[in-house]
């Protein structure tokens, strides 16, 4: 049990060596701790060292969301809004339990935005509706569904389920 953990804190620390604290490197060793982590509590739930494990999980799981949010950004800022918004969704679905569920608020709010600007606006709806059923204290609320009461429905041909026609 105890070389288990220590090779899920190894992780940890060649994440540390390797990246420091820069969020805009690969982050593939955090990702190997998270897993590393997630694993040894599931396996050892009540070991003396599971409070430890829970800590430097967090840690991890908060550096890796932070890595997220900066390649989301970093798309938006060059245009890339579906890349963004992926990101942002990535987001939302992965690390939105993070800051009492802010964080999944901002990510889906941030990710209806990128759509917007990419012109998919049924992928703006569907991340608009969902943080309005899973962030109803959320002070954007109003906004989105203020958003969502002006986004028209979106013909299916936009959306490439036009029925195909047969060529005679």
């Amino acid at each position: 049990m105890m070389d288990y953990f220590l090779s899920s804190a190894s992780f940890q620390q060649q994440a540390r060596q390797q990246i420091g604290i820069r969020v805009e490197r690969e982050q593939t060793p955090v990702k190997l701790a998270v897993e590393a982590f997630n694993r040894f509590l599931a396996a050892y739930p009540t070991s003396k060292y599971a409070p430890e494990a829970k800590v430097r999980l967090a840690d991890s799981r908060k550096r890796l969301a932070t890595h997220e949010k900066y390649v989301a950004e970093f798309y938006a800022n060059r245009g890339h809004w579906r890349g963004s918004a992926q990101r942002w969704m990535s987001l939302a679905n992965n690390f939105g339990d993070l800051d009492g569920n802010k964080l999944r608020s901002e990510a889906l709010w941030k990710a209806g935005q990128a759509y917007r600007e990419a012109g998919d606006f049924a992928n703006e709806r569907a991340a608009l509706q969902k943080l309005v059923a899973m962030a109803p204290q959320d002070p954007r609320k109003a906004d989105a569904e203020k958003r969502l009461s002006q986004i028209k429905e979106v013909p299916p041909a936009a959306l490439g389920l036009e029925p195909k026609t047969e060529k005679k």
